[in-house]
C-alpha cells in the first residue's frame, strides 16, 4: 500500500529531476523530518507536500506578469511598452545596501531588457521626479506591505534642498505609481491600498488569506483538525525558539501571523511559519533564510 511518506518521496524525486525545488544541500527535506515525533509526523509531512516553491524561472514569468499587467491597465495595449517607466527598488524597514530589493532590480534588466538608467534606488529615483511620469516598484514578496509604505512615505532629501517623500510628489497628481510585486498577500494588498494611496497595487498573484496555516479555514489542513494542527505548530515553533504570540520576529505564526507555507528562489520570508527555517535550539531548517 502506498503511504503518505512514498507519495512525498516520489513528489521530491521528481521536483528535483524538473528543478522545480532546489538542490537537497539548499532544501534539505530528510534533515528537517527529523525535528518531529512520530506523532508529529503526519503534521509536518502536510506542511511540506503543501510547501510552495517559487524557482528564478518561476519569479521571472511573474515579474514580466506583473509589470505587464499594470502596462495593460494604464496604456489599454497589449503591448509592453517600458520606455516610459522608471523601475524602482524597495527599500527594507531600515534601509541598508544589502536589502533584497536592490538585488531584485538586475531581474528587471536581466528579465525585462530595461536599460540601467530607467533602473533606479528609492533616492536617485525620486530626486528625478520633475522628469519622470511613471514610476514602478517591483519586489518578489509582499507580507504586511511594511516596506512598501515606508519606502513610499520616508521623506528624502532633494538636489533643491527640499525634503519629500513619494507620498508628497504624488499628491500633485502628474505621475503614476505602480508596485508590481510577483507575489502578494491579500492583506499586504489591503494595507498598502490604505496607508499608500494612489500607489496601483498590480501583483502576479495574490496569496489569500486561507493560506496562512492558522486561519480556521487553511487549505494546508483540509481534512485534518485544524485544533490538533494548532497545537502542533505553536508547540514545535516553540520548540524551535519562537515562542511569541504578538505577530513580531519571534511570533510562532511567522512574522505579522502570516504563518506562510512557500519560499521564493534563494530565501524564505519571515513571514512563513518559522518552523521551516529556524537555526534555533538545534532545529534543523527545510531552507535557511538568506540575511
Amino acid at each position: 500500500m502506498t503511504t503518505t511518506i512514498d507519495l512525498l518521496s516520489e513528489k521530491e524525486r521528481f521536483f528535483r529531476l524538473f528543478q522545480v525545488w532546489p538542490i537537497s544541500q539548499r532544501f534539505e527535506t530528510e534533515r528537517w523530518r527529523e525535528n518531529f515525533t512520530s506523532d508529529e509526523r503526519p503534521f509536518a509531512d502536510r506542511l511540506l507536500d503543501r510547501f510552495a516553491y517559487f524557482n528564478e524561472t518561476m519569479v521571472d514569468a511573474l515579474l514580466k506578469a506583473a509589470v505587464q499587467r499594470f502596462l495593460n491597465i494604464s496604456y489599454s495595449t497589449t503591448k509592453m511598452d517600458i520606455s516610459r517607466c522608471v523601475f524602482v527598488s524597495v527599500e527594507g524597514e531600515a534601509p541598508h545596501p544589502a536589502d533584497s530589493g536592490y538585488a531584485f532590480l538586475r531581474k528587471v534588466r536581466n528579465t525585462l531588457g530595461v536599460n540601467e538608467d530607467k533602473i533606479h534606488t528609492a533616492d536617485s529615483a525620486l530626486r528625478l521626479h520633475p522628469f519622470v511620469e511613471n514610476y514602478v516598484f517591483v519586489d518578489d514578496f509582499v507580507g504586511s506591505g511594511n516596506q512598501m509604505t515606508q519606502t513610499w512615505t520616508r521623506k528624502r532629501v532633494q538636489p533643491d534642498g527640499s525634503i519629500l517623500s513619494f507620498a508628497d510628489v504624488a499628491v500633485s497628481g502628474k505621475h503614476t505609481f505602480a508596485y508590481c510585486p510577483c507575489l502578494c498577500t491579500e492583506s499586504g494588498k489591503i494595507n498598502l491600498e490604505r496607508d499608500a494611496a494612489p500607489l496601483c497595487i498590480v501583483p502576479a498573484h495574490i496569496i489569500s488569506a486561507r493560506h496562512n496555516a492558522t486561519h480556521p479555514e487553511a487549505f494546508v489542513w483540509e481534512g485534518m483538525n485544524i485544533n490538533d494542527a494548532l497545537q502542533f505548530m505553536k508547540t514545535t515553533g516553540n520548540r524551535a525558539g519562537f515562542v511569541a504570540q504578538d505577530g513580531g520576529q519571534n511570533d510562532w505564526r511567522g512574522y505579522h501571523c502570516l504563518g506562510l507555507s512557500l519560499a521564493v528562489h534563494d530565501s524564505i520570508p519571515d513571514a512563513s511559519l518559522p518552523i521551516y527555517f529556524s537555526q534555533l535550539n538545534g532545529w534543523k531548517p527545510l531552507m535557511r533564510r538568506s540575511s
